[in-house]
């Protein structure tokens, strides 16, 4: 079976074509930056507005050495409806074990980044009527 050489050019034109869309496709951006994983530490606490409330603070990690830390809204423990009271901002104290870097700050709704360096990072929440709240999260 005989082939025209227009054949022929029509095939490595259509092999060509695929083959430059497939490099293009993978001509992006090295990475995109990883997503966050979420780490909800309780903090429960006694006294003030509310008798008997807690709030969560979320220590998010991305695996490039740093920690989102927010905390959200205050809920009464004993209550099963859902309802929140408002916002507050609690300390949030943290140590990487594995480098020794050691922050603290006031965080709220608002999330607040910390640069801790790669490894296991120890979290403390304290705040004005509770006891410390402890999670351990790897950054």
């Amino acid at each position: 079976m005989a082939s025209s050489p227009n054949a022929l050019i029509r095939t490595i034109a259509a092999t060509l074509t695929v083959a430059g869309g497939l490099v293009a496709a993978g001509a992006g951006p090295a990475s995109a930056a990883p997503a966050y994983v979420s780490h909800p530490i309780r903090y429960d606490f006694f006294g003030g507005e509310i008798a008997a409330a807690h709030v969560i603070v979320d220590a998010a990690t991305n695996g490039t050495g740093t920690v989102r830390f927010t905390v959200g809204a205050l809920r009464a423990s004993f209550d099963r409806s859902g309802r929140t009271f408002g916002n507050r901002r609690e300390t949030v104290s943290w140590l990487n074990v594995a480098n020794g870097r050691a922050g603290s700050a006031r965080v709220g709704a608002t999330p607040t980044t910390a640069v801790t360096g790669r490894g296991p990072v120890v979290v403390t929440v304290t705040g004005e009527f509770g006891l410390p709240a402890v999670g351990v999260v790897d950054s």
